[in-house]
């Protein structure tokens, strides 16, 4: 499908392909099975509805119908998709929201106790007496504990520069953050000229 339509108004009785043919085609690829979807037909009997719904129908309008029906009902299907697709953006927001707000804590805690036992470690190796028989000399405890220290504070970096991105990136899709963040700036930009 070259372009996307907002809504569908098909026929019931069409040569070749019906409408229940044609609907249930569009609903089967996953770009198109969540267009509103109209019928519009003579055929008006409770079974032939119950068919259209069960595909997936959104509605079924009955021939013939005033140019009114026919616009009253297309607005209401528009509406019907912009507050779904809203609540959808609503909850794909939030769940941004949660991960960054926990994602911080949740990675930083682990790295901290990395980072902290490295520290052990290379101080632990300095203070150590050479013993006879010991399974690593501290040379080699201290590297170990040099390497995780350097690990983690790579892994830190790293960490942080992700939050960085995911918080710019709920500012870009969230306009009210991104005037907060620049009545922020500018107050803090303010308070520094004043000192």
């Amino acid at each position: 499908m070259q372009e996307r339509p907002d809504l569908i108004l098909c026929d019931v009785m069409m040569p070749e392909l019906d409408g229940y043919g044609v609907l249930q085609k569009l609903r089967s690829y996953p770009e198109t099975e969540m267009i509103p979807f109209i019928f519009m037909t003579a055929k008006a009997t409770k079974v032939d509805m119950r068919q259209g719904m069960e595909l997936g129908a959104d509605d079924y309008l009955t021939k013939p119908c005033t140019q009114e029906e026919l616009i009253e009902e297309i607005e209401t299907r528009l509406k019907k998709q912009a507050a779904l697709q809203k609540s959808t953006q609503d909850k794909i927001e939030e769940l941004r929201s949660n991960i960054a707000l926990s994602l911080p804590h949740e990675l930083r805690t682990p790295l901290q106790g990395i980072m902290g036992f490295s520290e052990f470690l290379i101080y632990d190796a300095e203070e150590l007496k050479p013993t006879a028989g010991a399974a690593l000399p501290r040379s080699e405890i201290k590297e170990m504990g040099e390497h995780i220290k350097s690990s983690g504070e790579r892994l830190y970096r790293l960490i942080q520069n992700f939050l960085l991105y995911a918080e710019l990136e709920l500012m870009a899709s969230n306009p009210e953050r991104l005037k907060m963040l620049h009545s922020h700036e500018i107050t803090t930009a303010k308070l520094s000229l004043q000192r």
